[in-house]
């Protein structure tokens, strides 16, 4: 790869932002990934909470200068796969340069209907068990009753965003879409396929080991994979016009 491409990272809900720093030391310096932080989160954490998807997408596009389609990706996970995707949707209907690629993973198409949990309306307990469970959070942050009291209102303000988010795919987006998900996560093959009907370009999915945190367990693969898809000659580098 000759340019350098940035990777625009949205984090799953209740990170404060993408663990990037770490990443970049498996990768060359034909890749650059640049954390976003959502509004409440990090060292944004006095700023009031968005309450939408849509809410988070438009904040971080008024903060940016226009993109430069043909050396960026985006990249969400779990909630940063709504967030990243509806970035996209904002960009393309105020006309502005959208990414040469969007890359999502550890979630369902948006359009679809969800029957699982909404871990938003549980107690709070249940709320630090069921994130526990489903991994992504540091051990002692989840055993640390203060951080618990701060960690508690910011997860449960991006689930209910992730719940009430439903957009249709009546206007699917002119750039690529790849699929990343993990073996063991809870995602049915239709729920993963039904991202293609968010695009007119290419579509793709990959697979990894392990769970709905498989970016973590997998690392090496998973950024392996990421590498190969943002390459200017792979499924990455297709933006119709």
């Amino acid at each position: 790869m000759n340019a350098q491409t940035l990777i625009y990272c949205f984090p799953h809900a209740g990170a404060a932002a993408p663990s990037t720093s770490a990443w970049q030391s498996y990768v060359d310096g034909a890749l650059r990934f640049e954390a976003v932080r959502y509004p409440g989160h990090g060292h944004r954490f006095c700023e009031p909470l968005a309450t939408s998807i849509e809410a988070i997408a438009k904040d971080w596009i008024e903060s940016q200068a226009p993109l430069d389609s043909r050396s960026t990706v985006f990249f969400g996970h779990s909630m940063g796969s709504l967030v990243a995707y509806e970035t996209c949707r904002q960009l393309q209907a105020r006309d502005q340069p959208l990414p040469r690629h969007l890359i999502v993973s550890g979630r369902a198409a948006p359009h679809l209907p969800r029957t699982r949990i909404a871990p938003d309306t549980l107690p709070d307990d249940e709320l630090i068990d069921y994130l526990r469970a489903l991994g992504g959070m540091p051990p002692e942050v989840l055993n640390d009753a203060q951080m618990c009291e701060l960690l508690v209102p910011i997860a449960r303000a991006d689930f209910a965003a992730c719940r009430h988010y439903k957009p249709d795919a009546s206007t699917p987006l002119p750039i690529g879409v790849t699929v990343y998900a993990g073996d063991d996560d809870d995602l049915t093959p239709d729920e993963l396929e039904g991202w293609a009907a968010h695009t007119r370009a290419s579509f793709d999915i990959r697979r990894f080991a392990g769970g709905h945190f498989y970016l973590d367990t997998s690392v090496d693969l998973f950024l392996s994979s990421l590498r190969r898809d943002v390459q200017p000659d792979g499924s990455a580098h297709d933006v119709l016009c």
